[in-house]
């Protein structure tokens, strides 16, 4: 188990804690192990599977990929909880298919902000891309 909690209040603390197999809560600096520098995040999973043969295998990028608030006011947050740094694109589109937003990103254990405050109020779906794997979370603009 993993709960990362990090601060980007100047000056940063950027500490998480780690569950060792011991059932001791491990202090690490999260800059240094898991590449993350972001105010007040806390996330508490950690998306692979176990198999019967205890070979872990990704669930797809969508269990490791958190958009959110929804409803929003414009300003969202895509929280990532990869084991490795993955290559994103990442669109978003209105709900007439016009891509509104579009950006490239190397994330890990990381939280991206996407400015949307200059968009009408309507839904709006988020696409996210590795090359390989795709997730679309649909999301609402209400300022």
């Amino acid at each position: 188990d993993t709960a990362v909690i990090a601060s980007q209040v100047s000056p940063a603390s950027n500490i998480g804690f780690e569950l060792w197999s011991n059932d001791v809560w491990y202090a690490y600096t999260s800059t240094s192990s898991w590449n993350s520098n972001k105010n007040m995040l806390i996330i508490p999973k950690y998306c692979f599977a176990v198999s019967a043969a205890g070979i872990s295998s990704n669930n797809g990028i969508s269990n490791s990929i958190d958009v959110y608030p929804n409803p929003s006011n414009g300003k969202v947050k895509i929280s990532t909880t990869f084991v490795t740094p993955e290559n994103l694109s990442i669109s978003v589109t209105n709900a007439l298919g016009k891509v509104v937003y579009a950006a490239n990103s190397s994330a890990m254990v990381d939280v991206l902000d996407l400015d949307l405050t200059n968009q009408a109020n309507g839904i709006y779906f988020v696409n996210i891309s590795n090359g390989t794997d795709k997730m679309v979370a649909r999301i609402v603009l209400n300022k």
